[in-house]
């Protein structure tokens, strides 16, 4: 509880449906399901800096891309997360690197453009970049205020600027109704604006709040958009799709699916050191595959990687893990919990996958380490370190 009790009370941000208080937007940003949903946004983006505003009042507010000591935020752990959350934050923006594997138009009406018409242009607008080939999803967004976010995602990521470029010549036949426009928007004017689509540019991520209207920037089903109406976006109302879990990463089915067949594909590895209050110390070595998002985990008991080529390390099956875990869970599971103890995670990074299958998998680090999981028995695989 904090020292000053009065303060968590204050009214920071004062929308069209509703004021919010301090306590209410921590609450809302401390939601499990809530916390997971942004932090794999911010992860997915691959971008070091987070960008986030904090409400000091309704009229006071400031976004900010540095902390107090200079440093560009950097919000992937949960445990910043959670520090920022103290500190008013009200907003949050994953940030666009050099390159990105998104299209985004961002719908912004002008004050005389009634919704519905504005839905019925985001749809346009869903459907007109869907024509597009090399894109391979449609995602709508809720601003949080009163327009949309379009994204199409690509089949591989681009250079941010050829994005932007994109999304321009695919609107291009659009600008020409009187009503839509990609430059400065009048009164009874929609603009696609394409300018948060640079490095270093962004947008709320889903479910951040709005620090204007206190509404939350919650993904739509295209089906349902003709029918959403902006008090479906309160507090209260947003209830996101997460399942319930078996144990913080597990999910409740507790599955070990096969492993694909492939070969050099980039996955991420993560080792995280679980000092287990049953188990003991041990390394849980996983494998997320960037397409199904599943981290496939391996418990070694002796070590985290094997250090010569003539020494192999036990490593035991588990059941598939989230990614969400597997890339950015640091800190302990409580007693009682299923792996209750300390995790902490001394690498995570980009491999290459020469191949894989369900008894094998070989993969190469960006040093030129080479390392192989093989099935011995049942779910006992060995991990050997190969020579190069």
């Amino acid at each position: 509880m904090p020292k000053d009790p009065k303060r968590w009370q204050e009214v920071i941000i004062d929308g069209p449906f509703g004021k919010l208080t301090k306590q209410d937007v921590y609450d809302y940003y401390q939601r499990p399901d809530i916390k997971n949903k942004i932090l794999g946004a911010i992860r997915a983006s691959g971008s070091e800096e987070t960008i986030l505003r904090q409400s000091f009042s309704p009229d006071n507010s400031v976004l900010r891309r540095k902390d107090h000591q200079g440093e560009l935020i950097d919000l992937r752990k949960a445990k910043d997360f959670n520090t920022w959350s103290k500190l008013r934050m009200s907003e949050v923006h994953p940030v666009f690197g050099k390159t990105t594997n998104t299209l985004l138009a961002d719908i912004d009406p002008g004050e005389k453009v009634p919704w519905n018409k504005v839905k019925s242009i985001a749809e346009t607008i869903a459907k007109t970049m869907n024509t597009s080939d090399d894109v391979k999803d449609i995602q709508v967004q809720f601003s949080g205020d009163r327009g949309f976010y379009v994204k199409g995602i690509l089949n591989q990521a681009i250079n941010v600027s050829d994005a932007r470029n994109k999304v321009k010549d695919l609107m291009q036949g659009l600008a020409q109704r009187p009503d839509v426009t990609l430059g400065v928007a009048k009164p009874n004017q929609i603009r696609i604006d394409t300018t948060p689509l640079k490095n270093r540019g962004s947008v709320k991520a889903p479910y951040s709040l709005s620090a204007v209207t206190g509404l939350v920037a919650a993904p739509i089903d295209l089906n349902k958009l003709p029918g959403v109406q902006r008090s479906d976006f309160k507090i209260e109302k947003i209830k996101t799709a997460t399942k319930k879990e078996f144990a913080p990463g597990i999910p409740m089915a507790r599955k070990i699916d096969t492993i694909p067949e492939i070969k050099n594909k980039a996955w991420t590895l993560a080792i995280q050191k679980h000092i287990a209050d049953k188990a003991g110390k041990h390394y849980d070595v996983r494998l997320v595959d960037p397409k199904t998002e599943k981290a496939h985990s391996f418990a070694v008991p002796k070590a985290r990687l094997p250090r010569t080529s003539d020494r192999m390390l036990l490593a035991i099956q588990q059941p598939d893990h989230t990614s969400s875990y597997a890339l950015g869970f640091e800190g302990t599971i409580p007693a009682g919990t299923y792996g209750a103890g300390k995790v902490t995670m001394p690498i995570k990074e980009k491999v290459d996958v020469i191949k894989s299958n369900a008894n094998q998998i070989d993969f190469e680090r960006n040093n030129g380490q080479r390392f192989v999981l093989f099935r011995t028995k049942g779910n006992n695989w060995g991990f050997k370190r190969k020579k190069t």
